[in-house]
């Protein structure tokens, strides 16, 4: 018979426990084995009796996804905020459009309005999209 767990010391270490919670309370053994420490020293993080090295912290992070933010302070969500890829033949495709047709209508933009036009187009431009409504966009800056 297992025994009961001792309440963890520290909220990190509540923030640790709470990580292999999440991924269905596998035992120790084997959570320790993915991130690369002994049983022991993840019962002694769990448990708050002593604290991880950068590097078992950095396994969290990376192995298991975990937002450095939370695991540290508590704040935010526990996961990292999964980024889409950055489609960069659409985006060369949107700055030549912006560059072309600034270049046409003899405008300059400032690299922060730049920036943002960019932003503007890329989020909207799609492979059917209306040029005739880009080119009206980049007019309008």
């Amino acid at each position: 018979m297992a025994r009961a767990e001792k309440k963890p010391e520290t909220e990190l270490a509540e923030r640790l426990r709470s990580v292999r919670r999440h991924y269905g309370d596998p035992k120790r053994e084997y959570f320790a084995k993915k991130i690369g420490i002994s049983a022991n020293s993840l019962a002694a993080y769990e448990r708050g009796e002593n604290e991880p090295a950068a590097s078992t912290l950095s396994a969290y992070i990376e192995l298991c996804g975990i937002n450095p933010s939370w695991l540290l302070t508590g704040n935010g969500s526990m996961f990292q905020e999964k980024k889409p890829d950055l489609d960069l033949e659409r985006l060369a495709k949107v700055l030549e459009l912006i560059e072309n047709e600034l270049d046409a209508a003899g405008k300059y933009l400032i690299p922060k309005d730049k920036a943002e036009l960019i932003k503007r187009i890329y989020d909207s431009h799609h492979r059917d999209e209306d040029k005739e409504k880009i080119i009206h966009l980049i007019h309008a800056a």
